[in-house]
């Protein structure tokens, strides 16, 4: 079968143009002329505000009348577009949502890893701290029991104890 050259806008093949200007003007025409016998005639409106408000109704009835158009003349080819479409936005939204979820994890990654890097630091400078604090208790320990065999008199506080005998 020989590929026929499609209209962009609404898709129609070479071959079925002829057809679908025919369905779309029945269409359009029973659609615009139902709607001026429903509507009947307003006589508190003039002529032009009875025109335009028809104008506004046709631009509705023009996108029903080519949509069933194309449904009508090329029923399979049809659905083919909308379901090709209904996937594209399909695959848009779960990009959409894969990158919503990446950056999330991404930033729950950045709190994680900056709650345990804290974590860990402050681990690492109690661990120093603690380490600071025996060096310093053994050092004066050291001074008091030198002072104890030699006889001399030790009045030095333990270290982390102000003058008061409060902790520092």
């Amino acid at each position: 079968m020989e590929r026929q050259r499609r209209e962009a806008i609404w898709s129609v093949r070479e071959g079925t143009r002829t057809a679908y200007v025919i369905v779309f003007t029945v269409l359009f025409g029973t659609g615009m002329g139902l709607t001026v016998a429903a509507g009947g005639g307003d006589p508190d409106r003039t002529l032009l505000q009875t025109v335009v408000a028809y104008w506004n109704m046709a631009s509705g009835m023009a996108i029903a009348a080519a949509a069933g158009s194309m449904l009508a003349v090329e029923p399979g080819g049809s659905i083919m577009v909308l379901l090709d479409r209904a996937l594209d936005a399909r695959d848009a939204r779960r990009k959409a949502y894969r990158e919503e979820g990446r950056e999330l994890g991404l930033a729950e990654g950045r709190v994680e890893g900056l709650a345990e890097g804290l974590a860990e630091g402050l681990d690492k400078g109690r661990a120093e701290r603690e380490r600071e604090m025996r060096r310093e208790l053994t050092a004066w320990y050291e001074r008091l029991e030198a002072a104890r065999r030699d006889g001399r008199a030790f009045d030095e506080p333990p270290p982390f104890i102000d003058a008061n005998g409060r902790s520092a």
